[in-house]
């Protein structure tokens, strides 16, 4: 929200809070406006329609939190209900907002949703205003062997990447290393992913400087040889020939990780 919207702002916010008998004051504004600023003026119009049509209407900073855009990737309370874990079968991307709505409750008991429900929109009220974002990390079954548990990782990784919980770049790394342990090929999973380098073993490593060290030699053999070229020209030939060779040599450097 900008400042040019403050006025447009206030008169919402006055007019919702009037339905309820109750002024606003310049202070209170003022923190209304800091704890808002981060969302947009179209959005925050919306969320306080929606706290006035809800059953148990309450407008205050947090009741309209709930209903603003989460901007910090935060899942929403259905969702969040959906990824807690409830026995140790289950598994996968959770956040320590969801884990700490679940403290306290049966999650095995039928009426456990409403609680946890209405526990995690506190807690996130609470984050949004503190501007905290979500982190994201792997909650393991304690069920399965050591690969059946890597597998069903690996698509819980996928999953949460295609649901925007983890950026592609750490999905892509996670998959590639549980792959690698697996004895697996990562594109197997996730196809168009490169599969890692094989590291050389030292007689090939020795094979390859030496096919790149005779390379060498034979440039700076041809260009002692003699030719119909100007003394100029032939210094420029055999610079760009080493030039190309080292170049070469360069990129295997690179590749290999050789000295």
């Amino acid at each position: 929200m900008q400042d040019s919207d403050h006025k447009e702002f206030y008169l919402a916010l006055k007019d919702a809070l009037e339905v309820k008998g109750k002024a606003l004051s310049a202070g209170a504004f003022k923190l209304w406006c800091r704890l808002l600023q981060p969302y947009e003026l179209d959005h925050i119009k919306a969320a306080i329609d929606q706290a006035i049509m809800a059953p148990s209407f309450m407008l205050e900073p947090a009741k309209i939190l709930e209903f603003l855009p989460d901007m910090l990737g935060h899942a929403t309370p259905e969702i969040a209900w959906s990824l807690y874990p409830r026995t140790e079968a289950d598994s996968g991307y959770v956040t320590d907002e969801i884990m700490q709505a679940g403290n306290g409750i049966d999650p095995l008991d039928k009426m456990a949703r409403m609680p946890f429900i209405e526990a995690y929109k506190q807690i996130i009220a609470s984050a949004k205003m503190n501007q905290k974002p979500a982190h994201w990390f792997y909650s393991v079954s304690t069920t399965g062997t050591r690969e059946e548990q890597k597998e069903t990782k690996i698509q819980r990784t996928l999953e949460a990447m295609q649901c925007g919980r983890l950026t592609e770049a750490r999905a892509k790394n996670t998959v590639m290393l549980l792959s690698q342990e697996l004895g697996k090929q990562s594109s197997q999973y996730l196809p168009g992913l490169p599969e890692p380098k094989q590291k050389m073993t030292l007689t090939d490593q020795r094979q390859q400087i030496g096919i790149i060290s005779k390379r060498i030699n034979t440039a700076f053999q041809q260009t002692s040889e003699p030719s119909n070229l100007t003394e100029e020209e032939t210094e420029k030939a055999r610079l760009e020939r080493v030039k190309k060779i080292q170049a070469d040599f360069d990129i295997y450097n690179a590749d290999e990780g050789l000295a």
